[in-house]
């Protein structure tokens, strides 16, 4: 839905009317006009996936139509990820010429699988670390830590 708000020449704030202020009210900001084009054009070679991604919005997600079932889903993981990142790196670039700082966008373009698989990994060492500090801080307290299920290092069944 986010996605197609800033694609949507509807929206009032979307990118082809950000390029265009960008262009004619802020020329402060040191754009240039071959930066601004190039990302106008990358909006444009995008039209047939914009299409589809407002086809599926317009048809499905916002409307809970009764009909949902034959709405053709024509929008693609591919074609998203390729709108994306064109939003990433306008705002980005914008984000860096305001604040004189890049944004630390996350890569949600990546396979959703390894991206889950990075998230478990890292609370399962969160979880290890906790354990282990609480086994220290009962111990540091006279408490014996595998009197506490939740921090016996193996588990009895």
């Amino acid at each position: 839905m986010e996605l197609c708000k800033l694609y949507n020449h509807t929206e009032t704030f979307n990118l082809k009317t950000l390029l265009w202020k960008l262009e004619s009210e802020h020329p402060e900001l040191g754009f240039t006009t071959d930066q601004l084009r190039g990302w106008q054009l990358k909006i444009k070679a995008l039209n047939k996936a914009i299409d589809n991604l407002l086809e599926q919005r317009n048809g499905v997600y916002a409307h809970l139509d009764e009909n949902f079932d034959t709405v053709a889903y024509t929008a693609t993981r591919p074609q998203a990820n390729a709108l994306i990142l064109v939003a990433q790196e306008i705002v980005d670039t914008l984000h860096n010429r305001i604040i004189g700082s890049h944004l630390d966008i996350a890569d949600v373009t990546g396979s959703p699988v390894l991206e889950l698989e990075k998230v478990i990994n890292g609370l399962q060492k969160k979880w290890e670390y906790d354990r282990e500090f609480y086994r220290s801080h009962c111990k540091d307290l006279g408490i014996d830590p595998d009197t506490i299920e939740d921090l016996r290092l193996e588990k009895t069944s």
